[in-house]
């Protein structure tokens, strides 16, 4: 898989760029075509080749080359790529290592991060540990909608951002925030439904340990679903500053997080109890989305000052 790295990221590139020129319909089916070529190659090389972990890593490569090509297909009819075109340019490798590095920086310093969380978190036992993880496979759902919305709003911000349209991009803030919180409402009741049958899907064992662990998930699934548009506001403000050029910022948020989601575990579980565990990625959320707000509002009137002048 390490060894194909190449791949998913040429894969990733291209699907950017063809979302910056607007179009987003392409790598919505490079990405679908993709899941499934993977899952029908999973079958052939597992189910009929009997291939092993091989296989598994083999299709998913191939399905990442199949959307990758696609996707530079689309983009050579919009940019009329040339050789030329990949030359090595100082200028440019610049500009991308101070918008990408802190982040990149960020991302792994976080990881690290996240992994003494976990070891907090461990703590609690094996079925506290068990009906976390249950609720987090359900929350990767809701995280999708997130991680759309920080895409989209990205490329417009940074679209309008060069045009001078900040306008633009301040409704387009409003009209995301909308869209998200609304779309948040709708998982909040959903999940108080029905979010206690969803956990009891993931949970096996004896009737004592499902209930306890089931409880569990429940309760901090339906913290995470309260929650969420705390951690929709943290990706629309990332996202917006990252297409209006600013790297600093998201990337101290990043330590900010991870450093309230430390204190919490860490230091309020002796109060707190399990509910100091609940409410670590949300206080993280909180303490993210004060600061890009701040930043990003500042930056906004910053921006329109200077286009007065």
């Amino acid at each position: 898989m390490y060894g194909g790295a190449a791949l998913t990221l040429a894969n990733r590139l291209f699907g950017t760029l063809l979302l910056s020129f607007g179009n987003s319909r392409a790598p919505v089916i490079a990405n679908t075509g993709s899941c499934v070529l993977n899952i029908l190659l999973d079958l052939l090389f597992v189910g009929v080749f009997r291939w092993g972990v091989g296989g598994v890593a083999t299709a998913t490569l191939a399905a990442q080359a199949a959307s990758a090509l696609y996707c530079l297909a689309k983009l050579r009819a919009v940019l009329r790529l040339s050789p030329k075109d990949f030359a090595f340019s100082p200028h440019h490798l610049r500009e991308l290592l101070r918008l990408g590095g802190p982040m990149a920086f960020r991302n792994g310093v976080v990881a690290v991060g996240g992994l003494f969380v976990q070891a907090a978190i461990n703590g609690h036992g094996k079925l506290f540990v068990a009906g976390m993880a249950a609720a987090e496979k359900f929350f990767e759902l809701v995280s999708f909608t997130g991680g759309a919305f920080e895409g989209a709003f990205a490329t417009y911000s940074a679209q309008n951002f060069g045009a001078k349209g900040m306008e633009r991009v301040k409704q387009g803030l409003r009209c995301s925030v909308k869209l998200s919180f609304a779309g948040a409402g709708l998982i909040a009741v959903l999940v108080g439904l029905f979010g206690r049958g969803l956990i009891r899907l993931l949970v096996a064992g004896e009737p004592g340990s499902i209930e306890q662990i089931t409880q569990v998930g429940y309760e901090y699934l339906v913290v995470l679903a309260l929650t969420v548009p705390l951690m929709y506001l943290v990706c629309l403000y990332r996202s917006g500053l990252q297409g209006m050029g600013s790297a600093l910022t998201p990337t101290l948020s990043g330590f900010l997080e991870l450093g309230l989601r430390m204190v919490s575990v860490v230091l309020l579980s002796a109060p707190l109890g399990k509910w100091a565990v609940y409410f670590a990625s949300p206080l993280g959320w909180l303490g993210a989305a004060i600061l890009l707000g701040i930043s990003y509002h500042r930056t906004i009137i910053k921006i329109c000052r200077a286009h007065m002048a």
